[in-house]
């Protein structure tokens, strides 16, 4: 099965987990359990899978080094300009604002890479704009936080970033909203164990 799964994964990049037990006719937990063993064998080729919110992700260790392998110069330049305007807006950027970003490229070009960026997950679209996709979120984490201007909050059960969730305001304690969902079904207080007050939390992001 570890073989058909890693194909399964690597077609789609990024791919629900209920999906993949569609395809592949087997529960989630199977697919879970056999996590460790499929990336042990993909560590040899700088590449794992990551479960993030029932999502499943296949990243390279060395993310800058695949965009470099597939975008131009100005290409990469935009992708900086924009994650840098998504950041620093509380994780969101207007498809308008998108467009007028200064770059060589004419707006056609910008277009047709946005969309591509979309659909290899390294942004995401929301309503009328743009935010930042699980792969960026996963492979350009370190470029993330030196392009943003504030602290950003990262995820108390797996240190990714968080861009739509919630944080406590005593600890920064933060975690995305899927993960609130099953939280709350816990407990009632900041899980953070040298905080645990009650949890009143404050919003990430834009819903």
């Amino acid at each position: 099965m570890d073989v058909e799964i890693i194909q399964a994964i690597y077609q789609h990049k990024c791919v629900g987990i209920k999906t993949l037990t569609k395809q592949l006719d087997c529960s989630g937990q199977q697919i879970k359990d056999r996590l460790d063993g499929i990336n042990s064998k993909l560590n040899e080729f700088a590449m794992e899978i990551k479960l993030v919110d029932e999502m499943l992700v296949m990243v390279n260790s060395s993310g800058d080094e695949t965009l470099f392998s597939t975008l131009s110069n100005n290409e990469l330049v935009y992708l900086r300009s924009i994650l840098t305007e998504i950041i620093n807006n509380d994780y969101f950027y207007g498809g308008i604002d998108a467009l007028n970003i200064a770059n060589p490229m004419n707006k056609t070009q910008m277009v047709q890479l946005l969309n591509r960026l979309i659909k290899t997950h390294w942004l995401t679209e929301i309503g009328n704009g743009y935010g930042i996709g699980i792969r960026s979120l996963l492979e350009l984490s370190s470029l993330l936080h030196s392009i943003s201007d504030h602290q950003l909050y990262v995820s108390h059960y797996n240190s990714v970033i968080v861009t739509k969730g919630y944080a406590c305001p005593h600890c920064r304690t933060a975690m995305t909203v899927k993960q609130s969902e099953n939280f709350a079904q816990m407990s009632k207080n900041c899980p953070n164990s040298k905080c645990k007050k009650l949890w009143k939390p404050i919003q990430i992001g834009q819903f």
